[in-house]
């Protein structure tokens, strides 16, 4: 996350240099973001002068549409509720690889999870 800005940049300038790109932002989550839900899209377009032009739908691409996403924190105990049992579903799902992972990388899981969503 500490490079997110940078990369985000990185994406953003390499599109402007090629005409015709696009950029997407999708949000997932839980409840009604379960299924990805498109925040921001940004097609940048050169004319025969070169001169950028930047159509948006949902909102242009930027960093602070990113950033909204990532800081977009769950208070309510329904909302951590859930998180953590999606985070327990997809530990469940790693079953499959129980011979090559320790036990104690679980339990690990388990109290990062119940910490960091509890807290």
């Amino acid at each position: 996350m500490s490079n997110a800005q940078a990369i985000i940049l990185a994406f953003e300038t390499a599109a402007k240099a090629v005409s015709g790109s696009q950029i997407y932002l999708y949000e997932r989550g839980l409840g009604g973001l379960k299924e990805r839900t498109l925040r921001a899209h940004s097609t940048y377009t050169r004319d025969s002068k070169g001169e950028l032009t930047v159509e948006s739908t949902g909102g242009p691409y930027s960093y602070s549409a990113y950033n909204a996403i990532i800081n977009n924190h769950i208070y309510s105990m329904d909302e951590r509720d859930e998180m953590v049992k999606e985070c327990h579903l997809a530990l469940l799902k790693t079953g499959t690889y129980d011979k090559q992972i320790p036990d104690f990388v679980y339990n690990d899981l388990h109290a990062y999870i119940v910490k960091y969503v509890y807290r």
